[in-house]
């Protein structure tokens, strides 16, 4: 007969590899720091190009720069989670966490329509 021993083994805090956390968070950061403030430029030179009648490539350019905006705000709470070592700081409250993981859908779907969009204004 053989000893089997078992091993047993620490649920997954998610503190082994800080590394990836850092590196993700300051990206995220790097990308809110940069996106927030060209969205709004951008947004604000269509809207302000054409005031009298917007044309239909410049109200397009403002949406995707809303929508862009939208991507780049959602960003900053995966941002800080990841910041603090993936405590959940925003996701721990649930109803939190369903309003942004619905918006986080919506506005990804978004974005995929509006380069749809903008694909077939170029044909």
């Amino acid at each position: 007969m053989t000893d089997q021993t078992t091993s047993s083994t620490a649920p997954y805090t998610g503190t082994e590899y800080p590394y990836v956390y850092w590196l993700f968070s300051s990206i995220s950061v790097f990308c809110f720091c940069l996106g927030v403030p060209a969205n709004l430029f951008s947004a604000a030179y269509f809207s302000s190009k054409n005031s009298k009648r917007p044309t239909h490539v410049s109200l397009l350019y403002i949406f995707m720069n809303i929508v862009d905006l939208m991507i780049c705000l959602l960003c900053l709470p995966m941002a800080m989670t990841n910041l603090s070592n993936g405590k959940e700081l925003f996701f721990s409250v649930s109803f939190l966490c369903n309003i942004w993981g619905y918006l986080w859908q919506i506005v990804i779907r978004l974005s995929v329509f509006a380069v749809g969009l903008m694909s077939i204004c170029r044909t």
